[in-house]
């Protein structure tokens, strides 16, 4: 099983625990983006045929997984 967090237009709107911004050029997006926490989805990695599109880099993802600790009430 594999988690993905979908990615919206940022629409100049700040990041947050749960929206974390992806700045326009970072992980291969082409505009200011956010990382919508609250909508992680289970999938089987069957569904994720096709390149990836980019990577996150480590400052980014440790507000993902902060933001998904959140979400999922880890500790």
């Amino acid at each position: 099983m594999t988690f993905v967090v979908p990615l919206t237009d940022a629409g100049g709107k700040p990041g947050n625990l749960l929206n974390v911004l992806v700045p326009q050029g970072v992980g291969g997006t082409t505009k200011d983006s956010l990382v919508m926490i609250a909508q992680v989805r289970a999938v089987d990695k069957k569904r994720l045929a096709g390149a990836e599109l980019g990577d996150l880099p480590p400052h980014i993802m440790q507000q993902v997984d902060n933001g998904l600790r959140a979400v999922l009430a880890l500790v």
